[in-house]
């Protein structure tokens, strides 16, 4: 290349590369090798570069999580975060399918308990007036559901003559008790301890209570299930 300023002297050489608009020289990187290279280049690239930010000594560094590159920062001012306001503040609790945790006007959040069963006590009650002698009559009859467990916790059964009284699932005696003079016109049958919750009905299963009496007398009867229910 044609050396255009070797005829010039020095201060001819500074006037012709000064530059009036922005008061400096004007100067051309030509050769930046020491020698025996090619140059060094100024082009940065994501390829081939990399740019360190720091004071000198201390520099910033990175983290990758997952698929994604952030710098590690420290707060190191003192943040103020304002208690939130229910006039201007709204927070949404969803989970990932995106169903949403609703609160009932009142204030109260909506929960639901899984794994526990809930105990329904369902007692039955049966009476008849002027039970003639020798008539084996019905007091009471239960039907056990199709959607619960159901167990018969016990049976209480009195009258006002002596009288024997029986217990049948399906039609079919269980168990009976008689009441005589002397010891009280009252009987029970306990189904329920420590280690059971009691005679269990599978679902459509009929139990009922009757009673028969010897006496010359009509008499009124009556008698209490004591049933539970799980659902």
């Amino acid at each position: 290349m044609a050396n255009n300023l070797k005829q010039l002297d020095g201060f001819q050489v500074l006037k012709s590369v000064y530059s009036p608009s922005t008061n400096c020289l004007r100067v051309c990187v030509v050769e930046g090798s020491t020698g025996g290279g090619s140059g060094f280049e100024v082009i940065i690239t994501h390829i081939d570069d990399s740019i360190r930010l720091g004071d000198g000594t201390n520099f910033f560094t990175s983290s990758t999580i997952a698929s994604k590159i952030g710098l590690d920062v420290a707060i190191i001012n003192e943040v103020n975060i304002r208690p939130l306001d229910k006039s201007t503040d709204n927070l949404i609790l969803e989970d990932d399918d995106g169903d949403r945790l609703n609160i009932f006007s009142d204030g109260s959040l909506p929960v639901k308990i899984t794994g526990i069963e809930e105990i329904i006590p369902t007692p039955q009650y049966g009476e008849i007036s002027s039970v003639a002698a020798n008539v084996e009559t019905t007091l009471l009859s239960f039907t056990a559901l199709a959607d619960r467990q159901t167990y018969i916790q016990g049976i209480e059964a009195s009258g006002e003559n002596i009288a024997e009284y029986r217990v049948k699932i399906m039609g079919t005696v269980i168990d009976k008790k008689r009441s005589y003079h002397g010891a009280g016109l009252n009987v029970n049958f306990k189904y329920d301890g420590t280690l059971n919750l009691g005679y269990p009905l599978s679902p459509g299963q009929i139990l009922t209570v009757t009673v028969i009496h010897q006496r010359p007398n009509v008499g009124d009867f009556n008698s209490k299930a004591i049933i539970i229910e799980k659902t």
